[in-house]
């Protein structure tokens, strides 16, 4: 996306669009790619960068829902029912606190 960002040459955004429609296809339904990924929280960290950055970069919300369910991922599997921590990692914490904000940042939800 930033190199259609800084060329305005559509094949990047196209080649984006692909992996993007491929990973939507694939979320399951708490919000992250359980069955995709050995990370932390479903990897919805890591492929939530990738459609904010498409969103922000293009203005399409074409994949919003697919957004705003792996923000929603994350701050379930950080704070739970009761307001604890559900993570040990503060570091990790404050990364998907970060990319929470930035999806209400790009969402506005």
């Amino acid at each position: 996306m930033y190199a259609y960002a800084l060329t305005g040459d559509t094949e990047y955004r196209d080649a984006a669009e692909k992996s993007l429609d491929w990973l939507a296809a694939r979320q399951d339904p708490e919000g992250g790619w359980r069955d995709y990924a050995g990370y932390t929280l479903d990897a919805a960290q890591c492929i939530f960068e990738g459609f904010d950055t498409y969103q922000r970069v293009t203005g399409a919300t074409t994949y919003e829902s697919t957004l705003k369910k792996a923000a929603w991922r994350m701050i379930n599997g950080v704070i739970g029912k009761s307001g604890e921590l559900l993570l040990a990692n503060i570091i990790e914490i404050g990364e998907y606190a970060h990319f929470s904000l930035l999806a209400w940042k790009t969402t506005g939800a």
